[in-house]
């Protein structure tokens, strides 16, 4: 075949230079600082405008690098964090959930006491109890120690009966 005869339409030729160039470079990987410097002068760009590219390229390089592992970085921190928060919270309601005996929380033991009617109540003095001694009534309120914890009753007729927690 006699290629002095075959004519490229000026159109396609940049679309030939750049598919050949791009073909050429997935055959040779790299090349040497003096095949760029060569193929630049080819093209007339001057050495120094080539070193500088090169530079700037290789600090673009190490940027992007750092910059990925700092991600990186934060986000297994970001993961461990939420791990251990996790953690906690499970741990937390562990630990609270086996705090009262039934493993429900206090106020689902107790029924519903009506609060706001609470202070209006004109509760009788305490009665010193003694042996044998029986109370009888509906238990309107369960009375509850600075601690939380239940130690007495309010009955529907205005007794209190005092016990140990």
């Amino acid at each position: 075949m006699n290629n002095s005869k075959v004519r490229i339409p000026k159109e396609i030729a940049p679309d030939v230079f750049a598919l050949a160039a791009q073909l050429y470079a997935q055959e040779n990987q790299d090349y040497s600082l003096e095949e760029i410097m060569q193929a630049g002068a080819e093209v007339q760009i001057p050495p120094e405008m080539i070193q500088q590219a090169i530079q700037q390229i290789q600090a673009k390089q190490i940027r992007d690098r750092d910059r990925q592992r700092r991600l990186k970085l934060i986000l297994t921190s970001g993961g461990i964090g939420a791990a251990i928060a996790l953690f906690g919270f499970w741990t937390y309601n562990t630990v609270a959930s086996n705090a009262t005996p039934s493993g429900r929380s206090l106020e689902a033991n107790l029924p519903s006491a009506n609060l706001a009617n609470a202070n209006r109540l004109e509760i009788p003095p305490e009665l010193p109890p003694t042996a044998g001694t029986t109370f009888t009534g509906e238990v309107k309120q369960y009375l509850l120690n600075p601690e939380g914890k239940v130690d007495g009753l309010l009955l529907n007729n205005g007794l209190q009966v005092k016990f140990p927690p």
